[in-house]
C-alpha cells in the first residue's frame, strides 16, 4: 500500500528547512514531494497555505488569505483540485504543514476524512520542542510575522494539549524531541529523510532556512508592529507595501525571555513539562532555562540597526529613526544615514532633525529646514528658525 508521510511540524522545528530540502532535491528522493503553482503563479514550497485554508473552519480569517487578497471560496476550490491531484499520485508522497497541530479537532477530522478517502496509508510525523524552547520560538515567529507580543501579559499556551489532540485524531502519530532531531549529522532535514527511508544522504543538498533573529532585533520588530501592524481592520496594511514578514537582524544574541518575563509563565511551564513527561517522556521536557538580559541599547546596537534598516522599506527606516531617538541616540550623523537615499523628507522629520543638528552642523540644519519650508511655507517655527539660521550663518560667513 502507498504511504502518505504527513509531516505536521510542530511550528518552529525547522519545518521550512525540511520543506526546502525536499523541494531542492526533487528527483533524488524516491518519495514524491508534490509542489504546485498557487493563484499568484508562485511555486509553493510547502503545503501550509493549502491545508490550513482548505480545512479551516473560517478560511476567510486565515492570515495568508487576507494578505494575498484571496477570496476564501475561490482559493479553497482551487486547493481542493490541487489536493485531489496530489492524492491521485501512484508513488509514496509527503504532505508538510507545520500548522496542523494548531488545527482544532473538527479541522483535524476533516483533514483525516479527506486523506482516508485516498488509497494511502497515513504515517503522521511530528517534531516537538520542549515547552520553554517552544514558547521562545513561537513568540519570536509572531513578531517576525507581523504580530505583537505583550511582554507584560504573555499568552497561555499548551504543547501538551496539541499533542493529545493529534493522538486523539491520528492515534499512530510519531513524536520526536526536537533536541534529538537536531543532533542528526544533517540536521532536522536529515533526520526526516532517515524516517522516510532515505538513509544514503551524501548526494542530498541540504537547505537551512527561516533562521532566528537576535533578541534586540525581535523586540525592535515587535515595537514596529505595534505602530505598523501587518493587518489593519481585516485588510493588509498598505503602508507596509507587502513587507508583512520581517526577519531583519542587527544583533546576534539568541532571543529568549528575561528572568522577569519568565516568572509570569513559570507555573504554566512547570505544568506543561509534567504533562509532556507523562505523555511522551523525559526527552520532551526542558532541561534548563536560559534568559536574556534586561533590555539595554548601546551605541553599537544603534549603528548596527542603522546599517540594516537603511536598506529597508521607508516605514522601517522611519520607525527606526523614531525608535533610536526614543532610545536616547543623539548622533545625528548616524540618524541621517537612514535617509541617504530618501527622495522625500517629510516636514516633521526635517524640523526635528534640524533642531538636533543645529548645534553641530548649522549648514546642514539650514538645508533640512529649507526642505521643511517647501512643505510648510506658512509654518511659524520653520520661518523663525530659517531667519535665525540665516543670521548665524552670515555672521560665520558660511555659504547657504
Amino acid at each position: 500500500m502507498k504511504t502518505l508521510y504527513l509531516h505536521m511540524g510542530f511550528g518552529k522545528t525547522a519545518s521550512t528547512s525540511v520543506q526546502a530540502t525536499l523541494a531542492k532535491n526533487e528527483g533524488l528522493i524516491d518519495v514524491s514531494y508534490p509542489r504546485f503553482l498557487d493563484l499568484k503563479n508562485r511555486k509553493m514550497q510547502s503545503h501550509f497555505n493549502m491545508l490550513t485554508s482548505l480545512f479551516s473552519d473560517s478560511p476567510q480569517t486565515f492570515r495568508d488569505n487576507i494578505l494575498n487578497n484571496f477570496d476564501s471560496e475561490e482559493v479553497n476550490s482551487f486547493y481542493e483540485k490541487v489536493l485531489d491531484e496530489i492524492l491521485s499520485e501512484t508513488n509514496d508522497i509527503i504532505l508538510s504543514s507545520e500548522t496542523i497541530p494548531s488545527f482544532n479537532r473538527n479541522e483535524l477530522r476533516k483533514l483525516l476524512a479527506k486523506l482516508n478517502n485516498s488509497e494511502f496509508k497515513i504515517r503522521p510525523i511530528a517534531f516537538v520542542r520542549s515547552p520553554y524552547s517552544s514558547l521562545n520560538s513561537v513568540l519570536q515567529q509572531k513578531a517576525k510575522s507581523g504580530g505583537v507580543i505583550d511582554f507584560n501579559n504573555l499568552p497561555s499556551f499548551s504543547v501538551s494539549e496539541d499533542v493529545k489532540k493529534l493522538i486523539s485524531i491520528f492515534p499512530n502519530s510519531e513524536f520526536y524531541p526536537f533536541e534529538l532531531v537536531c543532533k542528526h549529522e544533517n540536521g532536522p532535514a536529515g533526520f526526516f529523510l532517515d524516517l522516510i527511508g532515505v538513509k544514503e544522504q551524501s548526494n542530498i543538498e541540504f537547505v537551512s532556512d527561516n533562521k532566528g533573529i537576535g533578541n534586540k532585533s525581535t523586540r525592535f520588530i515587535n515595537e514596529l508592529n505595534k505602530v505598523y501592524p501587518s493587518i489593519q481592520s481585516g485588510k493588509p496594511n498598505s503602508i507596509r507595501k507587502g513587507r508583512y514578514y520581517l526577519d531583519l537582524s542587527f544583533d546576534s544574541d539568541k532571543f529568549s525571555l528575561t528572568k522577569r518575563e519568565y516568572e509570569q509563565v513559570k507555573s504554566l511551564l512547570d505544568e506543561e513539562n509534567n504533562r509532556l513527561y507523562e505523555l511522551l517522556g523525559e526527552g520532551f521536557t526542558d532541561k534548563k532555562y536560559t534568559f536574556s538580559e534586561e533590555y539595554q541599547f548601546s551605541l553599537l546596537d544603534a549603528k548596527n540597526l542603522v546599517e540594516v534598516a537603511k536598506g529597508e522599506s521607508e516605514f522601517v527606516k522611519e520607525f527606526a529613526y523614531t525608535y533610536l531617538k526614543n532610545m536616547g541616540v543623539r548622533d545625528t550623523e548616524l540618524l541621517l544615514q537612514l535617509f541617504q537615499k530618501k527622495d522625500h523628507f517629510d516636514a516633521s522629520f526635517c524640523i526635528e532633525t534640524a533642531l538636533l543638528l543645529e548645534s553641530i552642523d548649522l549648514r546642514k540644519a539650514n538645508q533640512l529646514m529649507q526642505i521643511a519650508f517647501k512643505h510648510r511655507p506658512n509654518g511659524p517655527r520653520v520661518i523663525k528658525k530659517l531667519k535665525q539660521y540665516e543670521i548665524a550663518l552670515s555672521k560665520n560667513k558660511v555659504k547657504l
